[in-house]
């Protein structure tokens, strides 16, 4: 099939909300070569509106991608440095109780409806949504067990 663009066939072949979309960016004058490659792939194979899907799709998982990366690596960097100072440094074992009592404060304070860290491995397999406070309530806890050297894995306090 060849491309023209000033072939009527073509533009009445998508949808109404694409051809609103591909008018207003030829009419701000925002139409761009992105616009003129869709244009060129709607009319070769007629996916155009797949096309730009496809590519919003990319563009949210890669947004997601780097938040989530970026949450794990401070985790991962803000444990390391608290288990190094403790090791380091033997006094931060005598702050074990306090540790304790801050973090039962914490969940007091911020996580009144908070069921735990188990709750979140349950919430997986259910409907029920967690808490936004959920997780900065687990790490700064599990960051905090870290440093006082409460017994706790990395994957949360115990």
């Amino acid at each position: 099939m060849r491309f023209d663009r000033n072939e009527k066939g073509a533009e009445g072949s998508h949808p109404d909300f694409v051809k609103f979309a591909v008018f207003s960016l030829k009419k701000r004058g925002d139409y761009g070569k992105i616009g003129i490659v869709l244009e060129k792939w709607e009319g070769v194979f007629g996916v155009k509106r797949d096309f730009i899907a496809f590519f919003k799709w990319i563009a949210i998982a890669i947004v997601v991608g780097l938040v989530v990366g970026l949450a794990g690596a401070v985790f991962h960097i803000a444990i390391d440095e608290a288990v190094n100072f403790r090791l380091a440094h033997g006094w931060p074992l005598y702050l074990l109780p306090v540790g304790g009592l801050l973090i039962a404060f914490l969940y007091r304070r911020f996580g009144k409806n908070d069921k735990g860290t188990n709750y979140v491995l349950i919430s997986i397999r259910s409907t029920e949504r967690l808490p936004w406070v959920t997780a900065p309530l687990i790490f700064i806890s599990t960051v905090i067990s870290h440093f006082v050297g409460a017994s706790c894995g990395r994957e949360g306090a115990a």
